[in-house]
């Protein structure tokens, strides 16, 4: 909802009361209060918005004026609160409480389509702090997240078993057996290769056309993504190397498909390692050498 005007003590409107649903799902409303039914500005309204103004600063870092008052600055704030407390619910339970803190403070500077994209790649992404039988979503060469048809790709035990014949390479060492037993156990799982994924979710979000496709060379190249410094990743920036592409989710942190025996991976921007579920082990992997900022969003 926009802000049209200051909200005060017995004022009624959609406005006070879409203010008054914010505050109690923030926890500014007396421990007695159960529910919020209306749309009058009232005592308990006014408790809550002093509560409020006096835990919080404005968009400048200023105390906020506890003056009972919702004006444009309050209504930021708000705001602000709520959507910081929607970020931190959002982040998949597949996630570590470290990433999730490490991720969240980047994940809520950032809005709308880069907050999406990451929110749902991390949706896929293996943590190795929360062990698991199988990756959740499968490393399969030439594979997109999205179909042309922006439907997700599901990885079934005949594709697995195609895709051994035709490219040994990639299912070799006991890869084939680790992604079979994986189907099994999740009929639903997915399946990507590195670029597959960063172009099935820019399909997805139809921020390129349904059939669009490139290789992680391009799409870290000049065309379709801008050199940044290391230290200016923000959150659902890429970084890449020579062939590989990953998707940077914040706080250090990097959603990549790493390859045949790991699958979709959580790792860390300095530090690079994936769990390697054939070897049941953490294993070093190559730096990060490109950092780029996506011209698509």
């Amino acid at each position: 909802m926009v802000f049209k005007r200051n909200l005060k003590y017995g004022m009624r409107g959609s406005d006070v009361r879409y203010c008054k649903d914010s505050l109690f799902v923030l926890g500014f409303y007396a421990d007695t209060i159960l529910s919020i039914t209306n749309d009058r500005f009232g005592s308990g309204t006014l408790a809550a918005v002093l509560k409020f103004q006096r835990a919080h600063r404005d968009a400048d870092g200023k105390q906020l004026k506890a003056d009972g008052v919702i004006g444009r600055k309050t209504w930021t704030a708000i705001e602000t609160e709520k959507n910081a407390a929607a970020v931190d619910a959002s982040l998949p339970d597949n996630l570590s409480e470290a990433a999730k803190r490490a991720i969240s403070p980047d994940l809520k500077r950032v809005t709308g389509t880069r907050r999406a994209l990451v929110l749902e790649a991390l949706s896929y992404a293996y943590d190795p702090l929360v062990p698991a039988d199988d990756p959740l979503s499968l490393y399969i060469r030439g594979a997109n997240l999205y179909s042309s048809e922006l439907v997700r790709t599901v990885v079934t035990a005949s594709r697995i078993e195609s895709g051994a014949k035709r490219q040994p390479q990639y299912y070799s060492g006991g890869r084939k057996e680790m992604m079979l037993a994986a189907v099994r156990r999740n009929p639903a799982i997915s399946g990507a290769d590195c670029s597959g994924a960063v172009v099935g979710l820019l399909r997805a979000y139809q921020l390129v056309r349904p059939t669009f496709d490139v290789t992680a060379d391009a799409l870290t190249g000049s065309r379709y993504s801008e050199k940044i410094a290391k230290a200016d990743l923000t959150a659902g920036d890429w970084v890449g190397m020579s062939g590989h592409i990953g998707i940077y989710a914040g706080g250090g942190y990097v959603v990549e498909w790493m390859g045949g025996a790991y699958g979709c991976q959580l790792s860390k921007l300095d530090t690079r390692k994936g769990y390697d579920f054939v070897a049941k082990k953490l294993v070093g992997r190559s730096a990060w050498t490109r950092f780029r900022r996506p011209n698509l969003y």
